[in-house]
């Protein structure tokens, strides 16, 4: 974080770099739950965006703004980077990179559903798929958790399955950062029991390739290597469904080589 900061200064005289130093700076700062300082970051990514005449990254960005704009409590600058993606949904373009197809289709459902539009639980789930919580702060893992925990009990009642299988599995992927296994594992057997509800919706969302590759990182803590294979061959199953396949692959095979590699180890 602080080398992001430091290169400020080269970000205002070459204007290319900007887009990066920001993106990351606010993805960074998104994971110390400091939405206002994040919001600021990306507002710079997507304006150093536009200003370079460029339309990829332009929807990727505008949804990270809209999310960090929304949970700071701006509701103008959430719309209006929302507006932002319905804007860039209406181009003449069919190759968005993945993550612009993921902001876009999130968009396109806040902007039918806005009242059942949880900026926390997407939040966490970005974050989860991005950045990843093994590389968050404790204090910050035990505030996400209680801020979904509070979402929970909010919404729970109006809740789909959907929303409730995603919301108990991420607070599993937050308790195993913590390498809260047990705990983890219950919340998966609770995420379990709605899976068979998730609609096309939860399946865009990832929510059951998550589930699955959260057993797996658990059988293989237990040294439950056949289980964990087994996991995350049902994972590989159902992710293509996913708009976060790309970026989720890459965590799917290198599970797979640790799972091969401590298994060499234990024999």
């Amino acid at each position: 974080m602080q080398l992001l900061k430091s290169l400020e200064p080269v970000a205002q005289k070459l204007p290319a770099v900007k887009l990066p130093i920001y993106l990351q700076r606010g993805m960074w700062e998104a994971t110390y739950l400091d939405w206002d300082a994040a919001k600021r970051s990306f507002a710079e990514a997507h304006t150093a965006n536009e200003a370079g005449g460029r339309r990829s990254h332009g929807p990727w960005c505008a949804y990270w703004l809209g999310l960090c704009a929304l949970a700071s409590g701006d509701e103008d600058e959430g719309k209006a980077a929302f507006a932002a993606i319905q804007a860039y949904s209406t181009m003449n373009k069919s190759n968005w990179r993945p993550v612009d197809s993921m902001a876009l289709w999130k968009g396109s459902y806040y902007a039918s559903n806005p009242e059942a539009f949880v900026p926390i639980l997407e939040l966490a789930e970005i974050l989860c798929t991005t950045i990843g919580f093994k590389h968050f702060r404790e204090e910050d893992l035990q505030n996400l958790k209680l801020a979904l925990g509070k979402c929970f009990q909010e919404h729970y009642q109006s809740w789909t399955a959907d929303d409730l299988c995603r919301t108990y599995c991420l607070i599993a992927f937050l308790l195993l950062a913590q390498k809260e296994w047990e705990k983890a594992e219950t919340n998966l057997g609770f995420a379990i029991k709605y899976m068979q509800g998730l609609t096309e919706r939860g399946e865009k969302n990832g929510t059951s390739s998550r589930v699955y590759y959260a057993l797996a990182c658990i059988r293989l803590e237990q040294n439950k290597f056949d289980e964990a294979s087994k996991h995350l061959s049902e994972c590989k199953t159902v992710i293509h469904k996913a708009k976060f396949s790309t970026l989720l692959s890459f965590r799917v095979h290198s599970l797979e080589a640790r799972i091969e590699a401590k298994k060499v180890k234990k024999m």
